[in-house]
């Protein structure tokens, strides 16, 4: 039986991976702020705390686990107590987010970054630091840091119990018809939260190292929207008005690249991908 630590993440990929590796029969400990332990999950052990207080420096040094699955590093001061784990694969779940707004289209693991390497020593403050960049840090310095490190790059999760609202407020707006803004031709990926837990049971099983993008293949946005609207017996009505921060999953159209993204790679190596119309059931 496998020992597997859960650092944060428990309220949606977190709750699925969890689920899927408990009933696989694998031993799980979660470290957490406590917010999202679930009650299908109380026969494990549960740790509450915050990664980064000195306190649990001794929690991460004096503990063994075969797996180690971080949700929530979000900046390299996230592993300043885990760096000192003892593993033998340490998992860890960044971003598409990653990847230069720049990149080329249909781009696998190894396409242009958010910044180049060379740059990273003029950077700022880190709390001033978008969020992309400083998932990227953490790949860095946890490729410094841990031998056996599997990186999965999930594009926009979606699917059963989502909690981010970024769907829902499409839908919410009317009970009749689904608003967008009318932009011709913008791409739009996402993946299945089960086919992620899914595919991180796989790596433990087959002990997968490397870095691997996690996407269903690219779609249009209007598209992936005429299934929504289909779904939820709605129409789609298209506004000329267009500001980001009012249509959540829509990218800045100099972002077209980073939602085209290949994940050849996972598909090689046993990643399932959901039909569309299931994964948005859930919404």
């Amino acid at each position: 039986m496998n020992k597997v630590l859960l650092i944060g993440g428990g309220k949606f990929l977190g709750y699925w991976t969890a689920k899927i590796l408990s009933e696989s029969g694998f031993e799980l400990t979660f470290f957490n702020l406590g917010n999202s332990n679930n009650s299908e999950f109380s026969s494990f052990e549960h740790i509450k705390g915050n990664r980064r207080d000195p306190y649990f420096k001794e929690f991460f040094k004096n503990n063994f686990f075969d797996v180690v699955i971080d949700f929530c590093a979000y900046s390299p001061i996230d592993l300043v107590n885990s760096r000192y784990l003892k593993c033998k694969q340490y998992v860890l779940i960044s971003s598409v987010a990653v990847y230069s707004p720049i990149i080329k289209s249909f781009c696998a693991e190894d396409g242009l970054k958010v910044i180049s390497k060379s740059e990273i020593g003029n950077l700022s403050n880190e709390k001033d630091l978008p969020y992309g960049l400083l998932k990227y840090l953490v790949e860095l310095k946890s490729i410094e840091i841990f031998e056996n490190l599997l990186t999965l790059r999930p594009a926009i999760i979606l699917g059963h119990r989502d909690y981010t609202n970024r769907l829902s407020r499409y839908l919410e707006r009317s009970d009749n018809h689904i608003l967008l803004p009318n932009i011709k031709d913008m791409p739009f990926q996402y993946i299945d939260v089960k086919d992620v837990a899914k595919f991180i049971e796989l790596a433990i099983s087959q002990q997968f190292i490397g870095e691997f993008n996690l996407a269903a293949n690219s779609l249009s946005r209007d598209y992936f929207f005429e299934i929504l609207a289909e779904v939820q017996a709605k129409k789609i009505v298209y506004t000329n008005s267009y500001k980001i921060s009012d249509y959540p999953l829509h990218e800045d159209e100099l972002n077209r690249g980073i939602r085209t993204l290949s994940s050849d790679k996972a598909l090689q190596h046993g990643l399932l991908v959901s039909p569309i119309h299931k994964t948005l059931s859930y919404y």
